[in-house]
């Protein structure tokens, strides 16, 4: 998996220290805490010490999604190996200015497209809540299929084969 990423509208890097502020603000926002849940991520601090954690972990990767025109930070994609599922998690989250623009389609696709043809990831997994439509929605849209729930979440997935 690359470091950075570039489509037509965006830069994808991977998540920095000095992208505190921005997750600070973003993890605050009412979706992230009703989709995602509270982080309690209210200082600077906290920001930083969770993107420490972050970058200390192996089975995490991060990526801030910054719109080209602007260099304004809009979103993130992740990329997470979950205990409970069998392969990687990708997942997403961006500002509410910046919902229902195709940014997150934009940026998860990159990334998905990039995954899927490396030689570790043949199989990848998203879950969301089921009562989050918008998110469903996107998944559907990058090819993922509800494959089953685990507790009140949807889980989907998405493989491809080797011809």
């Amino acid at each position: 998996m690359k470091s950075t990423y570039h489509t037509d509208r965006l830069i994808i890097k991977v998540l920095q220290m000095n992208d505190a502020a921005f997750i600070k603000q973003l993890t605050n926002t009412s979706d992230w805490v009703t989709f995602i849940g509270e982080r309690h991520i209210h200082t600077l601090e906290t920001a930083r010490e969770y993107i420490r954690k972050i970058a200390e972990n192996p089975l995490a990767v991060y990526w801030t999604v910054h719109n080209k025109q602007t260099m304004v930070r809009i979103g993130i994609v992740t990329f997470l190996k979950r205990d409970y599922l069998p392969h990687w998690d990708i997942g997403f989250a961006f500002l509410p200015d910046y919902q229902r623009s195709g940014f997150a389609y934009e940026a998860a696709s990159v990334i998905l497209q990039d995954l899927l043809a490396s030689d570790l990831h043949k199989s990848i997994s998203a879950t969301t809540l089921d009562s989050n439509v918008r998110s469903i929605r996107l998944l559907q849209k990058l090819g993922m299929i509800c494959t089953g729930k685990l507790d009140n979440n949807l889980l989907f997935s998405t493989t491809i084969s080797i011809i």
